[in-house]
């Protein structure tokens, strides 16, 4: 019983380590960026911060503008964090931090 308690304690700091983990990284990302930046190797660094590389990269929309977003993935079922920056005339313009999870919480 005592083995199954310390394995059962052991997932359970696994699993908050990496929601934290992710949390961290995505902060990290979109505090280092500042309005005004310029958005040359922002690509680079969000990678190798530890981003899914499948699912973050820039989208391009009409006009002059377009968004990186960066995924942080935590370990709820579908908890990511995101870091989204949008760049206009190519200097950052925006920055934002968003999560999401299948599990939704209740106020």
């Amino acid at each position: 019983m005592k083995k199954l308690l310390a394995l059962l304690a052991l997932v359970a700091m696994y699993l908050s380590m990496s929601e934290l983990n992710a949390k961290r990284k995505a902060d990290e990302m979109c505090g280092s960026v500042k309005l005004g930046d310029e958005t040359a190797g922002l690509l680079e660094r969000g990678l190798a911060l530890g981003a899914r590389s499948k699912a973050s990269g820039w989208t391009t929309y009409e006009g002059n503008s377009r968004k990186l977003g960066f995924t942080y993935t935590g370990f709820a079922p579908g908890s990511d964090f995101f870091c989204i920056i949008t760049e206009t005339d190519g200097s950052v313009s925006a920055v934002a931090l968003r999560q999401s999870s299948l599990i939704q919480r209740r106020h």
